[in-house]
């Protein structure tokens, strides 16, 4: 079977081999193009020790960039190469890195030490794939399984443990039940793990298309580094509009989620307050009024815990306070298919469409955007529609048309906002407090008050955004 290959690496190839040493490409760029997808970089292993690479490449940049382990960088046309001696490696005293290596001559060697089959496959032009240890028939089967004794590979680095979870929910894989075991088995491995190596391969889990699976077959994995999602696991939701248990929910809503890091991270905390806040009518409905509050403190908590860099947290923070806000105003459900029709017909002919559905009509909606524009941007306002969208798929299909017809009128009202211009911020407003200095007024932090009270009565549509009319109104607030 022959693989697509970048010429440049297949030169590398041709070099060594004509030094007389075998060299492949070795790994994730095997494993993607086996799978029909593009690699992102191209890993090569060899029989030639680091001096010998270094030699073979004399000349041009060639970098010592890890000899302890057999690594050196080449560097053609910008792009960096890592070309690696087969090793077996040592023991692991600090569960990450082995303690020494010892560079050997026979690639099977050097396969056997690596972390899961779909990962210990190699190729090159001369041999075709090299596969000692199953990795296709696990791609085509579709599962993560650890190359020889999983409890062994785990040992060597706890971090493989969340790394075999991670590549079932980036393929949606399943995870082989020998490996699935030794990791359940294996998982307190975790807690030697740093916070940071555990974020960044738990956020590349949760983005995966198979993250929901993964989330549902492996609470009690997750739990070591998240312990906040443990009440949540089995615990039962007594209304008409969910379906699913609290932690069911999360991995439902995270699957009906786009793959944004931020989104994903504010569906897997959306709901987990909820166990603190559960309370019963007289009808024995459960309600958990309050919950939006206790899980954005829960999420705050989580993410400075695992060191999430601030942006990411504090947009994630947002995205849980208002995963619950309506939205927009409730119309009946009459209006829905009647302004999506209005929404097609804008988008030909304005004037038309006015003529059949004046602003006055769309106005309470039209505010609605504007107050949400104001509050939080349309960045994060996209991102909280997406949030409340798959947190509304997630429930029961009955309750959740009505609400899926209100996210749609209000993103059609959103569209309509930005297409009209309307004014959300102080940008948009048609003073500004140069205007207002020149009108009379004295510069200061006054000046400020008198802007956000007039962008203020705008949204509310109070008052019309015209410099006349503003500078007026500024003067009667003054």
């Amino acid at each position: 079977m022959d693989l697509a290959i970048p010429q440049e690496v297949g030169n590398i190839l041709t070099a060594l081999e004509q030094k007389g040493r075998e060299a492949y490409v070795v790994g994730g760029c095997v494993r993607d193009s086996l799978l029909g997808q593009i690699p992102h970089d191209w890993d090569i292993c060899t029989a030639a020790t680091p001096q010998e690479v270094m030699e073979c490449f004399a000349g041009e940049r060639a970098l010592p960039t890890g000899l302890a382990h057999g690594t050196v960088t080449l560097i053609r046309n910008s792009i960096p190469y890592e070309i690696t001696t087969f090793r077996i490696d040592g023991t692991y005293s600090d569960g990450r890195r082995p303690d020494q290596v010892a560079f050997v001559r026979d690639l099977r060697e050097d396969l056997a030490r690596r972390d899961f089959t779909i990962n210990a496959i190699a190729y090159s032009p001369r041999t075709g794939v090299v596969d000692c240890f199953g990795g296709r028939k696990d791609l085509q089967e579709r599962q993560i399984r650890a190359v020889r004794e999983p409890e062994e590979r785990f040992q060597e680095d706890g971090l493989r443990i969340l790394r075999a979870l991670r590549f079932a929910a980036t393929y949606g894989f399943g995870v082989e039940s020998h490996t699935a075991s030794a990791a359940r088995k294996c998982k307190n491995l975790m807690k030697n793990v740093s916070v940071e190596r555990i974020f960044t391969e738990f956020s590349r889990l949760l983005c995966g298309i198979g993250a929901g699976d993964v989330l549902m077959a492996f609470p009690d994995i997750i739990g070591v580094f998240l312990p906040e999602i443990l009440p949540a696991i089995g615990f039962r939701q007594e209304h008409p509009r969910h379906i699913y248990d609290i932690w069911d929910h999360t991995a439902k809503a995270i699957s009906a989620a786009p793959p944004d890091r931020s989104v994903r991270f504010a569906l897997l905390f959306h709901d987990l307050g909820k166990t603190n806040c559960l309370s019963q009518d007289e009808r024995g409905s459960s309600h958990f009024y309050g919950h939006e509050k206790e899980s954005a403190a829960l999420c705050r908590k989580a993410l400075k815990r695992l060191r999430c860099d601030k942006n990411t947290a504090h947009l994630t923070e947002t995205l849980v306070q208002y995963h619950s806000s309506r939205l927009c105003p409730v119309y009946p459900p009459s209006f829905h298919p009647e302004f999506q029709a209005w929404m097609g017909q804008w988008h030909e002919n304005k004037e038309a469409a006015l003529s059949r559905m004046p602003f006055p009509v769309l106005e309470p909606g039209l505010r609605q955007a504007r107050r949400w524009l104001n509050k939080l941007g349309e960045e994060r306002l996209r991102r909280l529609l997406e949030t409340q969208r798959a947190d509304v798929c997630a429930q029961d299909a009955y309750y959740a048309a009505e609400r899926l017809r209100q996210l749609e009128n209000f993103t059609g009202f959103l569209e309509l906002a930005k297409a009209t211009n309307q004014c959300y911020c102080l940008r948009d407003l048609k003073v500004s407090g140069r205007d207002l200095q020149e009108a009379g007024f004295s510069a200061g932090p006054e000046l400020g008050r008198i802007l956000e009270a007039l962008l203020e009565e705008v949204v509310e549509g109070s008052l019309p955004n015209e410099r006349e009319a503003l500078l007026h109104r500024a003067a009667i607030i003054k």
